[in-house]
């Protein structure tokens, strides 16, 4: 039995033998790996006992400029730092000889050569081949700065980046101070940028980009801060929140951009601009991380909105949440009926209807002249405004459809007023989806011979925003349509430096112009002058000018002075489905 137990022993002594040489072998593996990820790591690491340096990696060597390992193995830590940082190093040394965690300080670091930089040390408590000492870590401030504002700054505008912009809503958001709060954020959105693109070319489009970005950035005053956002979008942190301050910067901007001479292109159509505005509501509970994103959507959504219905123009978030409030009230449709499937079903069975509105002379002229509006009808026979279905009608690919439909309805409608003696002509607005539809003037010639009309008793109207897109599409199909004697209007037209340049390439005969333009010819002078100046050069050129959404009698004396052809809106005379032959407007 007691040789038993002495076998056992041994045998047992024999095991944990061989399991210590095994630990051992893999303890030292695993520190000849660590010592070699150590050795390659980028990170500048040594290890430190007593103030001197046991180890130092290469990345070490190479902050203090040193080739040699020995170089650094005599010298205490204390030579690789400023003297008038010694006594604050002893501190630190002294305070953390009992070191557990993690700790830092901010130094003044000599290099070989006597070189100077700032630098912070981290220092933790570590282990080298089995003795106790520290860790010590170096991180080179002046560059880490550097590569700081490189991504603080976009390279090709040399504007502040979307990281920047990111960085600067966070830090607003987890501010205690309730001033962080009381700011504007604008998103800015380069129309018509793709076409550019295609135009002339990813280079040159670039440069038009840099110069955009440049004349936007002279536009900026102290109390804002300019950013790239994205491809051609911007954003832009005003320290106000008075949404009229938003509200004249925005036009500004648009106003600037709009009317600059472009300097690396001839004659290039000048871009446009849709800006939507938003503003931290501190009342209106969002949850944690979700204040900047929350924030940044609303400015994002106001801008789409604009850019969707033509773009060149300003809309407050504030404003659009109204409106969207407003359409929840009024639309009539069921949310249980899907939209596309309204509008399919409208196209197949004549469910669109039209309705007409007088664009009037303030000019003494007597034709009859009618803007044809389109409505929805749903399931009881309740009128849908465009404002309602359009877009989404463009999501889905329908709006072709619906061009179609209206086209061939306003053709047959004047025909009929035609040989009852009338003298009216028909205003048809087209979408973006038609000046991109080949196929479209073959499609009208027939219509319009196979109802005995005229092509003089039509005009077709096209969004300015949407000529400037797709300009050799719109170039085309216009050329074609003047070609059977159809009259152009361009719609949502704003002022331009370039409008010869456009007219030199596309034959207009009516300008109707967006409402902007007359919202400030009463209290602005020089806006006055523009509008006088185009007005004149229209009429040197034989081109009729609508002002669109008069809605204000002050107003009609103003335009009347001025020259303006021809008014339409609401106040004046709401759309109606029977034409009343009274009224007048452009031949």
């Amino acid at each position: 039995d007691r040789l038993l137990v002495i076998a056992s022993r041994e045998i047992d002594t024999l095991k944990t033998s061989r399991q210590f040489f095994e630990l051992e072998k893999r303890f030292t593996e695993s520190e000849n790996r660590y010592n070699s990820l150590l050795d390659s790591s980028e990170e500048a690491i040594a290890y430190i006992q007593d103030g001197m340096h046991m180890h130092v990696n290469q990345a070490y060597m190479s902050v203090f400029s040193y080739t040699e390992e020995d170089e650094l193995a005599a010298k205490p830590i204390m030579d690789l730092v400023a003297g008038n940082y010694h006594n604050y190093l002893k501190q630190f040394l002294k305070s953390t000889a009992q070191l557990t965690t993690e700790h830092s300080i901010e130094v003044d670091c000599i290099r070989s050569d006597d070189d100077v930089f700032k630098a912070r040390m981290i220092f933790s408590p570590a282990v080298y081949e089995g003795e106790n000492c520290f860790q010590v870590q170096i991180e080179n401030l002046e560059l880490q700065n550097k590569l700081n504002l490189v991504s603080d700054k976009d390279p090709q505008t040399g504007l502040y980046s979307r990281h920047r912009f990111m960085q600067e809503l966070e830090n607003r958001e987890n501010s205690k101070d309730p001033e962080a709060y009381k700011f504007s954020l604008l998103y800015i959105l380069v129309d018509g940028f793709e076409e550019l693109k295609t135009q002339y070319g990813l280079l040159t489009s670039d440069l038009i980009l840099k110069e955009i970005s440049g004349l936007l950035q002279s536009l900026v005053r102290q109390d804002m801060i300019l950013y790239r956002f994205g491809d051609h979008s911007f954003t832009l942190l005003l320290e106000s929140e008075d949404s009229q301050k938003g509200k004249y910067l925005a036009e500004n901007l648009i106003r600037s951009i709009s009317h600059h001479a472009y300097s690396l292109v001839e004659n290039v159509v000048p871009p446009t601009l849709s800006i939507g505005l938003s503003m931290p509501d501190i009342s209106e509970h969002v949850e944690q991380n979700q204040f900047s994103n929350l924030l940044l959507n609303e400015a994002y959504q106001a801008c789409r909105d604009i850019y969707e219905n033509g773009g060149n123009g300003f809309l407050a978030y504030a404003n659009l949440a109204r409106h969207i409030q407003a359409s929840d009230e009024i639309s009539t449709i069921d949310d249980t009926v899907h939209l596309k499937e309204l509008i399919v079903y409208a196209l197949d069975h004549d469910r669109f209807k039209l309705v007409y509105q007088p664009i009037v002379s303030i000019q003494g002229d007597s034709s009859e002249n009618y803007a044809v509006l389109v409505r929805l009808l749903d399931s009881d026979n309740e009128e849908i405004r465009p404002v309602h279905f359009l877009k989404q009608a463009a999501q889905y690919g329908l709006m072709s459809r619906i061009d179609r439909w209206v086209i061939k309805q306003s053709i047959e409608k004047i025909t009929r007023q035609r040989r009852h003696g009338s003298r009216m002509n028909f205003f048809i607005q087209l979408s973006e989806s038609a000046i991109r539809d080949d196929t479209l003037l073959l499609w009208v010639v027939d219509c319009i011979r196979e109802t005995n009309a005229k092509g003089s008793w039509l005009t077709f109207q096209f969004n300015f925003p949407d000529i400037i897109d797709h300009m050799l599409a719109a170039e085309k199909l216009i050329q074609g349509l003047k070609k059977i004697n159809c009259n152009i209007a361009i719609n949502q037209y704003e002022d331009s430096k370039h409008t010869e340049q456009l007219l030199n390439r596309i034959p207009i005969d009516v300008i109707k112009l967006r409402f902007t333009i007359l919202e400030s010819i009463q209290h602005n002078q020089q806006d006055r002058e523009k509008l006088i100046e185009l007005n004149h050069f229209a009429y040197e050129n034989k081109i009729k000018i609508v002002a669109t959404r008069v809605e204000e009698p002050d107003l009609l004396s103003d335009l009347w002075e001025i020259g303006i052809n021809y008014i339409q809106g609401y106040s004046l005379n709401e759309p109606a489905t029977e034409i009343c032959s009274e009224a007048t407007a452009p031949a």
